[in-house]
């Protein structure tokens, strides 16, 4: 059995250094979910880190400047030139020199490695319960501050504080899309999208983060799920704390250069994203799940997949439908075959949802 423990961060854990050279450093932390060993005594704690280095280079600017212009943005469209600079240049970012740094928790050290293909680490830090009491302490939102120093190159990177929240094995969960559902993306019309994640400001569907505290004032946890490269967390996480969306864990897309990860952005959602979400449910066979996302691309089709597969987990799937969008009631009804009418709705507006999750009751097992 796993029993659930969340581990969430608030704000992106940035830990800055000066690597060899000019070239500056930086370990990005990202939140991940966290759950108890076997003998339920302890907790194995996921960490998740992005190691790289700002590539400066005039070679990385002139190839910026050609990407922008194959984007289509002319001068007038570049209201805030900081915005795509600041965005477009994490995906020509280079792998940091220093290829590994030692992360502390409390007493325990654990050393991570950074991956030479798009400098990714995963390792797992497994501490008691007592200890995890001793080092944290609890907000007024019932989430744990938890004190991480790390090193890299030699260097003491500062200390950070990591926000966890201790989640019971029972209860809600949201399952939440970002593009097109909590965030305008227009995904369906390319140019589109990629101005909106490259060159403008990231806009919130309104009343969506009204909606969404709501819930979780209820005891409802948030996981949001994207197709978003990793590369994107940091502002991502900015437009979701200054729109107040409640915080959650985030679940991403792998993208590198080196290898075959960059062809994660050309495969479609139908394979990438219930690889992502299954997983959750299958961790927490005890909580009850909130699916949201939109009609823009294939959410209708895979949550309707993943509530004929989980229909004891699965209690409410709600599909926004965008602007330019008619709802198709032949497309629904093949969507959610065999899935009780009553679960799932599309809706255009935040106020058609309802703000009362009547669905929080435990499963009986």
């Amino acid at each position: 059995m796993f029993i659930a423990t969340d581990y969430l961060t608030d704000n992106c854990v940035l830990l800055r250094t000066e690597m060899l050279g000019a070239a500056r450093g930086e370990i990005v932390f990202f939140p991940t979910l966290c759950g108890s060993t076997p003998d339920a005594d302890s907790l194995d704690i996921p960490i998740h880190a992005w190691s790289f280095e700002h590539n400066d280079s005039k070679a990385t600017h002139f190839l910026l400047r050609l990407a922008a212009k194959a984007l289509g943005c002319e001068k007038s469209e570049l209201s805030d030139p900081s915005i795509y600079w600041k965005r477009a240049s994490l995906f020509v970012a280079r792998q940091a020199k220093s290829a590994g740094a030692v992360v502390r928790v409390g007493e325990r050290l654990l050393p991570l490695k950074f991956s030479s293909m798009d400098g990714h680490s995963w390792a797992k830090l497994t501490i008691s319960r007592g200890e995890l009491e001793k080092i944290t302490a609890e907000n007024s939102l019932g989430e744990r501050t938890l004190t991480i120093q790390a090193w890299s190159g030699g260097l003491l990177a500062r200390s950070h504080r990591v926000h966890t929240k201790l989640l019971a094995p029972a209860g809600i969960s949201v399952i939440s899309d970002i593009d097109d559902t909590i965030k305008l993306s227009h995904v369906h019309d390319k140019r589109e999208l990629l101005a909106n994640t490259f060159t403008r400001s990231f806009k919130p569907i309104p009343g969506m983060a009204a909606l969404y505290q709501e819930w979780r004032q209820q005891g409802a946890s948030f996981h949001y799920v994207s197709s978003t490269p990793w590369q994107l967390y940091g502002p991502l996480e900015e437009f979701m704390t200054s729109h107040n969306f409640p915080s959650g864990t985030f679940h991403l897309k792998s993208f590198g250069w080196r290898g075959l990860s960059w062809t994660n952005l050309f495969k479609s959602p139908l394979r990438t994203k219930p690889k992502t979400i299954e997983p959750i449910l299958k961790s927490f066979p005890q909580r009850r799940f909130v699916l949201v996302g939109d009609a823009g691309e294939k959410d209708p089709e895979i949550y309707g997949e993943l509530a004929r597969k989980y229909s004891s987990q699965i209690a409410k799937v709600f599909i926004r439908l965008p602007e330019s969008f008619d709802e198709n009631p032949s497309r629904f009804s093949r969507a959610f075959r065999d899935f009780d009418s009553a679960k799932w709705m599309a809706f255009r507006s935040a106020s058609e949802l309802p703000s009362r999750l009547e669905c929080a009751e435990n499963i009986s097992k």
